[in-house]
Order: C-alpha cells, then structure tokens, then sequence
C-alpha cells in the first residue's frame, strides 16, 4: 500500500526542485457516483462507502486517516502523518496535474484513498506512482479493488502507460490484490525499509496499459 513518492514530494519542495507541467486532465473525473443507502431493522439508515475525486473539503478527514494508516507502521513509508498543510500541498499538486486522486467516504468521512502521482522528469512522463489505504475499519469490504480500478482507469484516461508501486514484503493481500490487476515483480529492494529497528525488503511492481486487467 505504501510508496515513497509522498515523503519525496515533501523533500523536494523544501529544496525547490521544479514539477513536470500537468497533462490533460482525464475525462469524467468531476462526475460523482450515486450514494446509495440501505435500511436495516431497527437501525436508521447507513450510507454505503462512496468513491469520489478528492476535493479540498476531503482533505482534513484524509489527513486524519493517512495519520491513523501510518501509525500501523505495516504499510506506508511513514510512521505518522506529516503536517496538515505539508500534505494538503501534496494533495493541491496532485489536483494542479490533474493526476489521478480518489477517495473513499462513509459518513462524509473518508475511509481510504488511492492516488497515481506523477514521476518526476520528463522521460518518465507516461508513469506514475501508486498509492492506495484505507481505514482499518474499512477492511474487508471490497473497497481496495474499487478504488484501484478507479484510479487505474482515470490514469489511462489521463495518457499514462505505465503505473508503479511498491509493497513490503509482509503485506500478502496486497500484492495478491497488485497481481491480480496485472502488476508484475520488477524487483525487489532488499532492507528497504526499517520500522523500530527491524528491517523489511520491499517489492517493485509495475502495470502497463497493454497488460490491464480488471480488478475483482
């Protein structure tokens, strides 16, 4: 789930390294999909989770989940979220390119996200990076394949043809989800990545547009 792109945005914009210029943006993003509600006995209604474009009113319960994700210390770079407005900037460089950034809301929180950053250069253009999490109180719930395939088909909208990602080694139903969809193994990074002393290889997993496949 987790990817490095994140803490490396952070980093290079404290040293004010120049962004590729934003693409088209991809058709459609804008159109939100219906929130359905179910009635139970005895209980008032519940909004079903709904995947939606992230807007700037999202942001404040995003951040609180990526915060929640993070001190897990199972799936992202990260250990804790960074300050509000460090990753709001994120959040406002993935809308100025118009990349893909989708999340998931029940309640009118948001319970997961699943984004496709730009890479850095203009040779690497035609890919971007990965990341997807959800709430651990979302788990379970068929959210995870929902938001990848949104986000994968807004990518190829988009003009990319190439979507990276990497994976501790630990996090099993993530990559069977990754393989699923297509992803294929392009490596792994060996002490990739170190959480309270222990180490932990990492995976290096790739899609291309011509190798897609839907998500179940």
């Amino acid at each position: 789930m987790g990817r490095l792109f994140f803490g490396y945005f952070l980093l290079a914009k404290q040293k004010k390294v120049t962004r590729p210029p934003g693409r088209d943006p991809a058709n459609g993003l804008n159109k939100k999909s219906t929130v359905t509600k179910t009635k139970t006995a005895g209980k008032l209604p519940r909004t079903m989770p709904t995947i939606l474009p992230a807007e700037a009113h999202h942001y404040p319960s995003l951040h609180q989940t990526l915060d929640t994700v993070a001190r897990e210390k199972k799936y992202l770079a990260l250990t804790e979220a960074p300050p509000y407005d460090s990753t709001t900037d994120f959040y406002r460089h993935l809308r100025a390119t118009h990349s893909p950034h989708f999340v998931a809301v029940e309640n009118n929180q948001v319970i997961g996200w699943c984004d496709i950053a730009p890479t850095f250069g203009q040779t690497r253009a035609h890919a971007g990076t990965l990341g997807i999490a959800l709430h651990p109180n979302a788990r379970g719930q068929g959210l995870g394949p929902q938001l990848l395939r949104t986000a994968i088909e807004a990518a190829w909208l988009k003009g990319l043809t190439r979507i990276e990602l990497t994976v501790r080694d630990d996090n099993l139903p993530a990559k069977a989800l990754y393989e699923r969809c297509g992803f294929q193994h392009e490596g792994l990074q060996r002490q990739a990545m170190r959480v309270d002393g222990i180490y932990h290889d990492v995976h290096a997993m790739a899609l291309l547009a011509t190798e897609a496949t839907a998500p179940h």
